[in-house]
């Protein structure tokens, strides 16, 4: 796994990684979207899924991006909180 540096844009945070799994990506994605309580799928193409969040004054999303199909699987995630 690697870790992208922490980024601050404004008061928005970023932060990243880039992991590896045995799993196919439909796999992936779907035992991932089992997790995200709350988050509502904001876009989904055959590369990329990407969900968000909104809270009292604060906006969260977290997307995935497929960057190698494997084996084994290469994604990167990238979560994003945004103050309203």
């Amino acid at each position: 796994m690697r870790e992208f540096a922490p980024e601050a844009g404004g008061t928005a945070r970023r932060i990243g990684w880039e992991i590896q799994t045995k799993m196919a990506w439909d796999e992936y994605r779907a035992a991932v979207q089992g997790r995200l309580a709350g988050y509502e799928r904001l876009r989904s193409n055959g590369a990329s899924i990407s969900f968000v969040k909104q809270m009292s004054g604060d906006s969260l999303s977290v997307s995935l991006d497929k960057i190698g199909d494997g084996p084994p699987l290469r994604v990167q995630v990238f979560f994003v909180a945004v103050p309203d």
